[in-house]
């Protein structure tokens, strides 16, 4: 059978239809392991040629090309990735279809998020009564204005330590060292928040960069989602993967934008990050169920990307400030209300569902949209406010009452 396929993926046929039709009746045998399934399915794939020209380089190895339906088509050559043919076959010739794994990681991954998230959000208050001589504080206004306290005596002892330096270390060295120390300093917990997220998407993004492939390999195995794969743990890696410089660059940038503003929104840092989490996990599972629940199995293709959590984020501008006018990327000094961009992202998405446009992870985004929506309608009060008041009642046999009034 292997042999057989070899030779009809690189035979020459007589038209693209023909080629086209050996390769789906391939692709509808039983006795295909999943693998050289993917093969095919990215050899049938529209607008890219993905197949390379000897699909199977060996009897028992297959040449398999991935690509994510969130980022923009990739213009350069395809890097090619052996995948083993016998990689957890089963009988059909499939790997087992899953629901309930994922649907409890994103679930489970979510809830405990904002349990970090209400942990760490209480030990930031500890901090600060500690500071305030025993105190108890229950206002965010007054553990903003310890954390600040805080920040402004980490920075003057690393200038001390800098100064403190060898007189090897040239005197201009010191200068732009303590000038970064200066402006990391400087800027607001939104913006280190969101520096240290692009931190680690750029990390992510710097090593698909490396043609090894070995490396490549495994950055397609556990920085993509594939529905069809059985892993649970890449709807949460997947989040900081970006393969192209383009993607990486739109998204940080509105990471940048919106996520700062979010950040600011919500007043800490703990339950942005748990928002940005759950986000992520639950717009992935929201496209890992409805792709398996809505497309033909060989039409599915991995995926990769913050956009769904970026998505979120945009909701909760929406809900939180619906007439701040946002710019559009590509058309500068237009700006229009961020509750008419919202709508029309959400429609355009719906548009590319029905479509089956395939540039970008539709489903993803539109389970961030109404994941980011619901939150500030109703969710925010049940996982973050609720959590908050347990946690505090159970810890300290404190009675508080937190969220809006």
């Amino acid at each position: 059978m292997l042999h057989h396929l070899a030779l009809t993926a690189a035979r020459p046929l007589s038209s693209a239809s023909t080629r086209t039709a050996a390769l789906r009746s391939l692709l509808h045998q039983r006795s295909l392991t999943w693998s050289t399934r993917s093969a095919l399915q990215s050899a049938l794939l529209p607008r890219r040629n993905l197949l390379h020209p000897t699909l199977l380089s060996h009897a028992l190895s297959t040449t398999a090309v991935a690509r994510s339906p969130r980022s923009s088509p990739v213009h350069q050559p395809a890097i090619e990735i052996v995948v083993d043919a016998d990689e957890q076959p089963s009988h059909s010739g499939q790997r087992r279809v899953r629901y309930l794994r994922p649907t409890l990681f994103a679930v489970a991954g979510s809830f405990a998020a904002f349990l970090l998230g209400v942990y760490f959000y209480d030990q930031q208050q500890y901090a600060a009564v500690s500071g305030a001589g025993g105190r108890r504080i229950l206002t965010l206004r007054e553990v903003l204005m310890r954390r600040r306290e805080d920040a402004e005596e980490a920075r003057a002892a690393i200038l001390r330590r800098i100064a403190r330096w060898p007189e090897s270390v040239p005197l201009e060295a010191k200068k732009a060292v303590a000038m970064v120390v200066n402006k990391w300093f400087a800027l607001h917990d939104s913006q280190k928040t969101m520096t240290g997220l692009i931190a680690i998407n750029t990390a992510v993004f710097l090593l698909w960069q490396l043609p090894h492939p070995a490396v490549q390999r495994f950055m397609y195995q556990w920085f993509t989602h594939n529905p069809l794969s059985g892993k649970s743990i890449t709807l949460l890696t997947s989040m900081f993967s970006h393969q192209t410089a383009l993607h990486l660059g739109l998204n940080m940038f509105g990471l940048w934008s919106f996520g700062s503003f979010v950040h600011h929104a919500f007043g800490g840092r703990e339950e942005f990050l748990a928002f940005y989490i759950a986000a992520g996990l639950l717009s992935g599972l929201g496209s890992h169920v409805l792709s398996l629940r809505t497309m033909q199995h060989a039409s599915i293709l991995p995926s990769l990307g913050a956009s769904g959590a970026l998505f979120a984020c945009l909701g909760v501008a929406t809900v939180q400030a619906p007439d701040t006018n946002v710019g559009l990327a590509f058309v500068p000094g237009i700006s229009t209300p961020i509750k008419y961009v919202f709508p029309g992202l959400v429609a355009l998405d719906l548009v590319g569902v029905v479509r089956n446009w395939r540039l970008f992870d539709h489903f993803a985004h539109l389970s961030g949209s109404m994941f980011g929506f619901a939150y500030m309608t109703f969710g925010r009060e049940i996982l973050w406010y609720n959590t908050l008041e347990k946690y505090i009642e159970l810890k300290h046999g404190l009675a508080v009452k937190t969220g809006r009034a």
